[in-house]
């Protein structure tokens, strides 16, 4: 079925049925599972008050790693237009 514009109105509502399930962690690559990993480090340790660079370094192996995260993680919060939350 056609929509007024000419575009296949079936393709939109599969995408859209797509954005409704929920995607996990295993249908990412590997390095995207470290990055939502680390993420969720920083989020649950600024949650508790606490500096996550001891523990982003203890489970990367490097300190040069675990702050560039920080500082990306940092950048991303400052131009996020709404606060980022865990879910679980």
């Amino acid at each position: 079925m056609k929509d007024r514009h000419g575009g296949e109105t079936r393709g939109a509502a599969g995408w859209i049925a797509r954005l409704h399930v929920p995607a996990t962690v295993n249908d990412l690559s590997p390095i995207a599972q470290r990055f939502i990993f680390r993420l969720r480090v920083v989020a649950v340790y600024r949650k508790a008050g606490r500096d996550p660079v001891a523990e982003l370094t203890s489970r990367v192996g490097s300190i040069t790693v675990a702050v560039k995260s920080l500082q990306l993680f940092e950048s991303m919060a400052h131009v996020w237009p709404e606060p980022v939350h865990v879910q679980r």
